[in-house]
C-alpha cells in the first residue's frame, strides 16, 4: 500500500531499499546462528561421511559431545598404537555403555586384519585374524552388524580375539575355556571409512550394551569419533610399521654379527641359529635338520637347543658349564614330517594347531611330556634356491600361533642361516684339507730325514777350502757338474757357507747347517735335468758373483747376500720336470694352488723351502731378528719367482734400463733387479760353460722337454716344437735360445760388471759350434733331429773337426769321416769336463 501511494520517481529507489534490508538481516541471522553456536548449546546442522555407509548423512553434534571429542584427541600423545586403540575404545564403551569390545584395524598395504587391544587388554603382540568369514563379510560389504543372537562360527570368532590374553596364559583351547566367563548377548559391529580410502580401514565391536540393545544412536557415536581420530589411528600404525621395520633390520645386523662370529664351528654355529630364532620369534623350543646330499635325508643337529649326537649317551658340558645327556642324531627321509614337507616343497608352512596337522607325529610328545600347540617351519636355501636344510619353531610364547610377521621374520633370518651355514661347511672343507695337507707333509718329511750318521759326519767333519773339490772354484770358467761322487757336493756346499763368512755372520749352527742341506737334497726329486746337481750348479754360480763383483760394496745387504745364496740351493725343490704350462694345462694340484698368482712351479719351491725351514733341526735363521726374518723371506720368494722365465722377460727392459743408466744402492727398485738379474743368471749359467759341459746340459735339458712333450700327447694336446721330440731341431733351439735369451741377459750383467767379460766370449764360442752342427744336421752328415742328434758324439766331432782345420776356420764341407755315432759301449754322454 504504501509502495502503491508513492510518486513513481520514487519508487525505484523504495524498492532498492527493500532488497538491502532484506539482505541485511539475513546476515544478521546467520551472524546470530554462529555466534550462538560458539557460545551456547544450541544444535548446529552439519553434514560428514556416515561411518557405516560411506555416504551423506545428518546429525546434530552438540557441545558438550565437541568437548569429549576434543577431549579424546587431547589425550592421544602416545606413539605406540595399541596404546592409541585402546584409549579410542575405551571412549567408544564409555560412551555406548559397552561392556567389552575391541577394534579390528586392516592393513592398507597387505588388507590383513589385526587387533592391537580389547577392552580390557592391550596386546603386547598383535593378533592376526585369517580366513574369517565374519568381519571379511563386514569389510567387504561396509554395513553394520547389530544382533542379540549369534551362531556358533560368529560367536567362535568374537571369543577367539576377547579370551586371547588368557589363552596365552593357560596354552590350552582358549574359546572353550572362556564360554563360561564370557557370555555375549548383544553385540555391534560398525566398519569405519575415511575420505582417502572407499573400502573399510577399521571394525569397531562393541560387546554387551549394559540394560539395553544396541541402537542408531550408538552407531553415530562411533560415526563421529572415529571421524576425528581415524587419521591419527592410521598415522599410528604407519609409524609403529617403519619403526618395526629399523628395529628388524637392526636385529638382523645383530643376527649377522653373532652368527658370522660362530662359523668356525658348525656344531656352535647352528646353536647360535638355534638362540636367535627362538629371541626374534619368541619361540619355545627350536630344531635344525640339514640335508644330507648323499642320502637325500635329513639329519636332526641341533633339537630342542642342544646339538645331538650319533649314539646314546652322549655327554655335554654347556656353555654355563652343566654336563647334559645330547638327544641322540634323527635322520627323517623327505617324505616324512612336517620338515621333510617344508625340504621337499621348499615353503615355509605356519601351523595353528599342531594337533589338527596330519603331519604332526605325536609320539615325541608322549615320551617327553612337553606339548606343542603350534609350529612355524621354514626351509633354509641357498643361492641357487636349493635346499640346505630346514629349521623348526615350536610354541609361540605368550601367543595362540606364530603370526605373519613371525614368518617375515624366519624368510629373512634362512637367508642369513643359509649364508652361515654354507661358509661354516666351506670353512670345514677348507680345514680338513688343511689338515691333510699338514699331515701329508708330515708324512713326506718323515720320508725326508735324513741319514743321522751322515748328518753326524757332516756336522762334525773338517770345513776345507773349496779348492780341494773344484780346482779354481771361484773362476767363472770352473765347472761345478765335475764334483763327484754326490757326497762331494755337500761339503762343497759347506765350504761355499764358511768361505762366505755365513756360517758366523748369521750364527748358524753346524749341525742345524748339516741337517737343512741334506733336507734340501732329499726334496729334489730326480728328473733328468732340474735336480740337485742343477741346484748346486746355480748355488756354485752365486758364490763365484759375490767373490769376484763388488756386490758386498754398498750394492746389496748382508741379509740380501745370505737370501741369494739360499734361495739358489732351494729354487727348484720338488721340480716335476714339466714347466708352468704344463700344470695350467693338466690341471694339477699345484696350478689349483698358485695359477692365480702366477710363476706356479716357483711359488711352489718357495713353499717347499719354507717347509724344509719349518722342520725341526732345519731352520738356519733361527737366530735371525724376528723383522730380519720377514725381510730374509720375502727377498728369497722375490729370488726364487725370479727364476721363472715369463718374470724375466717381463723385467728385461728394466734391466736394460739399469746396465746403461747404472746401478744406485739408495733405489730399493735397484736392489730387487741386481737380485732377480744374478738369480736368472745363475739359474741359466750352465750355457756359460765350455762345449763339453753344454753338450751334456743339453742331452739333460731336452730329454726332460721330450718326456713332458709325450705327457702333452697323451692328454690330447699338441706341445710346442722344443717338446717334441720328433719335431725339434736341438741345434736351431740352442741358436734361437742363446741369441734371444742367453746374450742379452749376460750383456747386461757384463755391462754392470766388465769382470764377467769372459762369460760372453764363451757363450758365442758355443753359438758358434751349435751353428756347426746345424750344418752338419742340415748337410746330411748327422742324421736326425730331436733326441736322435744325441746319438753322436757331438764333442767328439767339434774336436776332430778343430784337428782338420788348424790352418783355418772349420769347415764341413769335406769332413764325413769324422761324423761317426756311438757305439753302444758310449752310452753316457757325460764327457770328463
Amino acid at each position: 500500500m504504501i509502495l502503491e501511494s508513492l510518486p513513481k520517481a520514487h519508487l525505484h529507489k523504495a524498492q532498492l531499499l527493500k532488497n538491502q534490508l532484506s539482505s541485511t538481516l539475513n546476515r544478521i541471522i546467520r551472524l546470530e546462528q554462529f555466534n550462538e553456536f560458539s557460545s551456547t548449546s544450541t544444535l548446529l546442522k552439519q553434514r560428514y561421511p556416515c561411518c557405516s555407509q560411506g555416504t551423506e548423512a545428518s546429525t546434530w553434534i552438540s557441545r558438550e559431545d565437541n568437548m569429549l571429542i576434543l577431549k579424546l584427541c587431547e589425550s592421544l600423545w602416545d606413539t605406540e598404537a595399541n596404546r592409541l586403540q585402546h584409549k579410542v575404545l575405551r571412549y567408544v564403551m564409555e560412551r555406548t555403555n559397552s561392556e567389552n569390545g575391541f577394534i579390528v584395524m586392516r592393513n592398507i598395504d597387505t588388507s590383513e586384519l589385526v587387533c592391537h587391544c580389547t577392552g580390557n587388554e592391550i596386546f603386547e603382540e598383535s593378533t592376526y585374524i585369517e580366513n574369517d568369514s565374519f568381519f571379511n563379510e563386514i569389510m567387504q560389504s561396509g554395513k553394520t552388524f547389530k544382533a542379540t543372537h549369534l551362531n556358533s562360527e560368529q560367536e567362535h570368532t568374537l571369543l577367539s580375539i576377547l579370551s586371547v590374553h588368557n589363552a596365552y596364559m593357560n596354552n590350552e583351547n582358549y574359546v572353550t575355556n572362556q564360554n563360561a566367563d564370557i557370555q555375549i548377548h548383544s553385540v555391534l559391529c560398525s566398519p569405519v571409512f575415511t575420505r582417502s580410502c572407499d573400502s573399510p580401514i577399521a571394525v569397531v565391536c562393541l560387546i554387551n550394551k549394559r540394560d539395553s540393545q544396541f541402537t542408531q544412536s550408538d552407531e553415530r557415536i562411533i560415526e563421529e569419533c572415529f571421524r576425528f581420530v581415524a587419521p591419527i589411528l592410521l598415522s599410528s600404525l604407519a609409524y609403529q610399521n617403519e619403526r618395526y621395520i629399523r628395529g628388524r633390520t637392526e636385529d638382523m645386523l645383530k643376527v649377522a654379527r653373532n652368527i658370522f662370529t660362530h662359523m668356525m664351528d658348525l656344531t656352535n654355529l647352528l646353536l647360535k641359529i638355534m638362540q636367535e630364532a627362538q629371541n626374534l620369534t619368541k619361540a619355545e623350543r627350536c630344531s635344525v635338520f640339514l640335508l644330507d646330499s648323499e642320502t637325500n635325508v635329513l639329519v636332526a643337529k641341533v633339537l630342542d637347543g642342544l646339538p645331538t649326537a650319533p649314539n646314546k649317551n652322549t655327554r655335554f658340558t654347556t656353555a654355563d658349564g652343566k654336563i647334559v645327556t645330547l638327544p641322540e642324531e634323527i635322520r627323517l627321509s623327505l617324505n616324512q614330517g612336517i620338515a621333510g614337507y617344508v625340504a621337499t616343497t621348499g615353503e615355509l608352512l605356519n601351523i595353528k594347531d599342531a594337533y589338527a596337522h596330519p603331519l604332526f607325529y605325536r609320539g615325541v610328545d608322549k615320551e617327553t611330556g612337553f606339548r606343542t600347540r603350534n609350529i612355524l617351519c621354514f626351509p633354509i636355501k641357498n643361492e641357487k634356491d636349493g635346499i640346505v636344510g630346514v629349521a623348526q619353531l615350536c610354541n609361540k610364547i605368550n601367543h595362540p600361533f606364530f603370526t605373519r610377521a613371525d614368518e617375515d621374520v624366519a624368510k629373512t633370518f634362512s637367508i642369513y642361516c643359509c649364508i652361515s651355514i654354507v661358509h661354516s661347511l666351506m670353512y670345514k672343507n677348507v680345514q680338513d684339507a688343511q689338515h691333510r695337507t699338514k699331515l701329508a707333509n708330515e708324512l713326506m718329511m718323515y720320508h725326508m730325514k735324513v741319514d743321522e750318521d751322515k748328518k753326524n759326519w757332516l756336522t762334525t767333519c773338517e770345513i776345507k777350502d773349496i779348492n780341494t773339490f773344484l780346482p779354481n772354484a771361484s773362476s767363472f770358467e770352473s765347472l761345478p757338474r765335475n764334483i763327484q761322487p754326490e757326497n762331494e757336493t755337500y761339503l762343497c756346499t759347506l765350504s761355499m757357507f764358511h768361505s762366505l763368512n755365513l756360517i758366523n755372520r748369521w750364527r748358524i749352527s753346524r749341525r742345524t747347517l748339516a741337517q737343512f742341506i741334506l733336507m734340501v737334497r732329499r726334496g729334489y726329486r730326480n728328473p733328468a735335468y732340474h735336480n740337485w746337481m742343477h741346484a748346486f750348479s746355480v748355488a756354485h754360480f752365486v758364490y763365484v758373483c759375490i767373490k769376484n763383483l763388488p756386490l758386498a760394496n754398498n750394492q746389496l745387504d748382508d741379509i740380501e747376500i745370505l737370501a741369494l745364496f739360499v734361495a739358489s740351493l732351494c729354487h727348484d725343490i720338488d721340480h716335476r720336470g714339466t714347466n708352468n704350462s704344463f700344470q695350467v694345462q693338466s690341471k694339477s694340484v699345484l696350478a689349483a694352488l698358485y695359477s692365480s698368482e702366477g710363476s706356479v712351479l716357483e711359488r711352489h719351491h718357495f713353499s717347499q723351502t719354507i717347509c724344509v725351514l719349518n722342520t725341526e733341526g732345519c731352520n738356519i735363521f733361527e737366530n735371525v731378528s724376528k723383522e730380519d726374518y720377514g725381510q730374509l723371506l720375502d727377498h728369497i720368494r722375490d729370488i726364487i719367482v725370479a727364476t721363472d722365465l715369463s718374470h724375466h722377460l717381463r723385467i728385461m727392459p728394466k734391466l736394460e734400463e739399469l746396465s746403461h743408466r747404472g746401478y744406485d744402492g739408495t733405489k730399493s727398485e735397484d736392489h730387487y733387479l741386481l737380485l732377480c738379474l744374478l738369480m736368472t743368471s745363475a739359474d741359466l749359467s750352465d750355457q756359460t760353460k765350455s762345449w763339453n759341459n753344454t753338450v751334456y746340459v743339453a742331452k739333460l735339458i731336452y730329454e726332460e722337454f721330450f718326456q713332458q712333450g709325450d705327457m702333452e700327447k697323451s692328454l690330447g694336446h699338441n706341445p710346442i716344437d722344443s717338446m717334441d721330440r720328433e719335431r725339434a731341431c736341438v741345434p736351431n733351439l740352442q741358436i734361437s735360445f742363446l741369441d734371444y735369451i742367453i746374450t742379452p741377459l749376460y750383456k747386461v750383467l757384463n755391462n754392470l760388471y766388465p769382470q764377467c767379460s769372459s762369460i760372453l766370449d764363451t757363450i758365442e764360442k758355443n753359438r758358434d759350434n751349435w751353428k756347426i752342427i746345424l750344418e752338419l744336421v742340415e748337410k746330411g752328415y748327422i742324421k736326425g733331429n730331436g733326441s736322435e742328434i744325441f746319438n753322436h758324439n757331438l764333442v767328439e766331432i767339434l774336436a776332430k773337426l778343430q784337428l782338420k782345420s788348424t790352418t783355418g776356420p772349420i769347415s764341413v764341407s769335406s769332413t764325413p769321416s769324422v761324423v761317426q755315432p756311438l757305439s753302444s759301449s758310449s752310452s753316457s754322454l757325460k764327457p770328463d769336463i
